[in-house]
């Protein structure tokens, strides 16, 4: 895999993609917890990913994670929060994640 600086063996960005997945698992845990700090985590997460995203060209599936971590924020922060909706979020950007192209 190209990155910025250079090359990323294919079988360890698909190793780092387990890391990646345990990020955004935390998001399910901390609302499950309804830890106050997971507004903080969303952010720190944007960030991550923003870095992430910058070093490995911008694949158009970080967008979307991207996008899916905000809606994510936005639901949890509702009035009327829909755990359901949320878990769902989560879990579409678990497979968006599997989707980021290692190779190419």
């Amino acid at each position: 895999m190209e990155y910025k600086y250079g090359i990323y063996p294919n079988e360890q960005f698909d190793d780092y993609k387990k890391r990646i997945h345990s990020w955004v698992h935390w998001l399910l845990i901390y609302a499950e917890r309804q830890d106050p700090n997971l507004n903080t985590y969303f952010e720190n997460l944007q960030y991550k990913f923003d870095g992430l995203n910058e070093l490995i060209n911008y694949p158009t599936q970080l967008i979307e994670v991207m996008n899916l971590i905000e809606s994510a924020k936005i639901e949890y922060n509702k009035e009327n929060y829909s755990h359901k909706k949320y878990r769902k979020i989560i879990l579409d950007i678990h497979e968006l994640i599997d989707n980021i192209p290692t190779g190419g």
